[in-house]
């Protein structure tokens, strides 16, 4: 290297510079070679796979990219959450009117058979027993006087009302 300096400073466009600098290139380039041959030779994907990645971004000339830092602020994240939670738009629902003749007209009225036949249909299978014991699937398989029975005692209750 030092020879190629000292021909370079005489007289770079001479043919033993450029002689010289072209040894140089071939020292240089069987130089790289050689350690480019023993770091391979030391590589191993089993054991460290990190050397090999870290090798691989090397040569690959990608850099990282860095993230910019977010702008927006943790605070204005809440406050836009609390923003959106609000709506201004706020729909008065109607009031039911309620008269005191069409409270009891309702309940005046005794209970027809198709009504309480309704009413059992609608519940459920599976449910505990109330007070006295009695399963919901034993009512579903009420007899005719049964039901009859149920709805006189439920018409005699709502007329004392």
């Amino acid at each position: 290297m030092t020879k190629y300096t000292e021909e370079y400073s005489k007289d770079p466009f001479s043919e033993v510079t450029a002689e010289i600098g072209e040894r140089l290139q071939q020292i240089l380039s069987a130089s790289r070679q050689e350690r480019w041959s023993e770091t391979l030779s030391k590589m191993d994907m089993t054991h460290s796979s990190k050397q090999a990645w870290n090798m691989i971004k090397k040569l690959n000339g990608d850099p990282t990219e860095v993230k910019e830092p977010c702008a927006i602020t943790p605070n204005q994240i809440a406050h836009q959450l609390l923003l959106n939670g609000k709506t201004n738009n706020r729909c008065k629902t109607p009031k039911i009117i309620r008269t005191q003749d069409q409270e009891t007209t309702l309940l005046r009225n005794p209970f027809t058979i198709e009504e309480l036949k309704n009413g059992i249909d609608c519940m459920k299978n599976g449910k505990s027993p109330g007070v006295d014991e009695i399963l919901t699937e034993q009512i579903k398989h009420f007899g005719q006087k049964a039901r009859q029975w149920v709805l006189d005692l439920f018409n005699s209750k709502s007329l004392k009302m």
